[in-house]
């Protein structure tokens, strides 16, 4: 079998969900005997391509034009061997030979967003799907969404595979970790609660600022996202004061250190289509309040703590139940992420692959 990886989203992102799903299936690709070539551009910033040893030999250089057309314009490589192409996000290729595997991982500008970003968008991915020999959906809900704006595509193979979750994320005892780092020593006094991610209108963030505002005694933790804008900072200063900290492109020993310690994951966003986070934060032992939507209730371990409003007082009911139930909700969290295995997905993904070169 002879696969070609196209690596386009280390480029469209420093860091992300879309990231870790392709530098976890690129790690063990490298680490197998397959025939695999991976085509990218050079000099990236993206954290978890930065972790990755690809050999040279292996590279092919993607065309030097700017990012912003080859984005979206067809990968050209040389095989004259029935291939697998998958690309990272939505492009094809002018190879016959090749047969297109494409990942869905969600419908968020489908659904969340607006105007020509959206109809761009909308139209690549939807090239893509028309080209593909094999789709894989990471969620029921995502195939669910995705037949529901492209009903054809039934006829396609198509395979839900769940995302996985790290080996990096695992419960922790002593809390002298965080005085360990200098970049959390001053959370080690603190009860704080992570909000991770995008700051965009579907994520609710201002209703996860709004729960803090009245958790006079808890620190807003948030994980990535960008910087903060002006009207952010702002935001937060007048709702909490000083009462919260930002964490830009840290790794995920890091990470696995503010979700041990944290009160709970606040995770309210209206649509996902997994949601990593989620199964991150439960293997390290973190407790998880989210939003009763998309995916979520798909793949979270204590429904429970699901939210089926952004009303502050559903959200301190389920911080009551939380704290009566702590130690029990711990406990499923974690035996929910254990059937989340990237060397699953990557199996999966592999047999994959062979049904698609049989069909």
């Amino acid at each position: 079998m002879t696969i070609y990886f196209d690596n386009i989203v280390y480029s469209l992102q420093t860091a992300g969900g879309i990231s870790v799903y392709w530098y976890e299936l690129s790690k063990r690709w490298l680490q197998s005997a397959a025939d695999i070539y991976f085509i990218e551009r050079a000099n990236t910033n993206n954290i978890f391509r930065n972790e990755l040893i690809i050999p040279n030999k292996v590279i092919i250089p993607d065309r030097q034009l700017p990012l912003i057309s080859s984005r979206y314009l067809p990968v050209s490589f040389t095989s004259a061997e029935r291939c697998i192409f998958h690309s990272s996000y939505y492009r094809t290729t002018n190879n016959k030979h090749a047969l297109p595997v494409v990942t869905v991982h969600d419908f968020t500008y489908e659904k969340m967003r607006s105007g020509i970003k959206k109809k761009i968008h909308q139209s690549q991915k939807k090239a893509a799907l028309d080209k593909a020999n094999g789709i894989i959906c990471i969620s029921e809900n995502t195939k669910k969404d995705m037949l529901e704006l492209y009903p054809y595509l039934s006829k396609k193979k198509i395979a839900v595979i769940y995302n996985g979750v790290s080996e990096s994320f695992f419960p922790i005892t002593d809390k002298q970790e965080l005085i360990a780092d200098n970049c959390l020593t001053e959370l080690a006094d603190k009860k704080y609660v992570v909000f991770i991610g995008s700051r965009e209108d579907y994520k609710n963030f201002s209703f996860a600022v709004h729960v803090l505002r009245t958790l006079e005694d808890h620190t807003l933790v948030m994980v990535g996202g960008g910087l903060l804008s002006g009207e952010e900072e702002t935001f937060l200063q007048q709702s909490l004061g000083d009462r919260w900290q930002h964490f830009l492109g840290i790794n995920n020993n890091i990470l696995n250190k503010l979700y041990n310690f944290a009160q709970f994951l606040l995770y309210p966003s209206a649509y996902e289509g997994f949601g990593i986070p989620v199964i991150e934060a439960e293997r390290a032992g973190c407790p998880v309040i989210a939003l009763n939507a998309s995916s979520i209730p798909e793949i979270a371990g204590n429904k429970q703590l699901l939210l089926h409003t952004t009303d502050v007082q559903e959200c301190i009911a389920k911080m009551n139940y939380l704290q009566a139930n702590r130690s029990e909700v711990i406990a499923n969290g974690i035996a929910n992420s254990r059937q989340y295995s990237w060397d699953i997905c990557f199996d999966k993904v592999k047999d994959f692959y062979q049904e698609v070169l049989n069909s």
